[in-house]
């Protein structure tokens, strides 16, 4: 189940443009190492310059174990009627 939410909310993300170009994860061509090459490289840039860096991480590995599936189904479902016709 998990892997069929995500392919649709990658999948919708990519055709809307939503997602933040430094996102990595779940994303064609794009990895975790990508981006851990990518931050390692900004961090080493701001200390190297003198600037603060902050960062934000964000585990949903478990998030899809706490809904209930066909509640969670049935809101795509509608949210994609309302976006659709």
């Amino acid at each position: 189940m998990e892997h069929i939410v995500t392919r649709h909310t990658v999948n919708h993300a990519d055709k809307h443009n939503i997602l933040y170009n430094m996102q990595h994860g779940f994303r064609k061509k794009l990895s975790c190492e990508t981006q851990l090459v990518e931050f390692i490289d900004d961090v080493t840039r701001n200390l190297d310059s003198g600037q603060q860096s902050d960062c934000l991480i964000m585990d949903f590995s478990k998030a899809f174990d706490k809904v209930t599936h066909i509640l969670l189904i049935h809101n795509m479902e509608s949210k994609e009627k309302r976006m659709h016709g």
